[in-house]
């Protein structure tokens, strides 16, 4: 039975090593400076690592959408990424948008925006937005 575990473990390992080794193959990011948070068959959602700050109970991250090809947002250019710096508010759970990056496939700059005001909304349990505070605050 102990030897049955092992052998589970390590399958486990491996598989979650291939899993993450295959999302970054397709995309154009460092997976030492990004923390995959989520993903699904439409979007990856990484964590920047490097640019993770604390200002009291509000965190502020960096977060990359990698859209292998066409998003809710854009019907047609196929590959792109959507770069988010979003601030997290620990006391009350909710976040916001501060700015956003849209890039191509090709890292050339098609959008972005900066807001003068972060709308914060509460952050719904189970969703990306949760897993992506979660990530941040262990960083903090």
């Amino acid at each position: 039975m102990l030897q049955l575990k092992k052998i589970v473990f390590i399958l486990a390992v491996f598989f979650t090593v291939f899993l993450s080794s295959v999302s970054f193959a397709s995309c154009n990011l460092d997976q030492n400076r990004w923390e995959l948070v989520a993903s699904n068959n439409k979007y990856s959602a990484y964590l920047d690592t490097q640019t993770v700050k604390s200002f009291g109970n509000i965190a502020e991250a960096w977060i990359c959408w990698y859209f292998p090809s066409n998003c809710q947002f854009h019907t047609t250019g196929g590959e792109h990424y959507h770069y988010n710096l979003f601030a997290i508010n620990y006391i009350n759970n909710t976040c916001g948008l501060k700015s956003y990056v849209n890039r191509d496939r090709n890292g050339s700059v098609t959008d972005s925006h900066i807001f003068p005001n972060v709308d914060y909304r509460p952050i719904p349990p189970g969703t990306v937005l949760e897993s992506i505070a979660i990530a941040a605050k262990k960083r903090t």
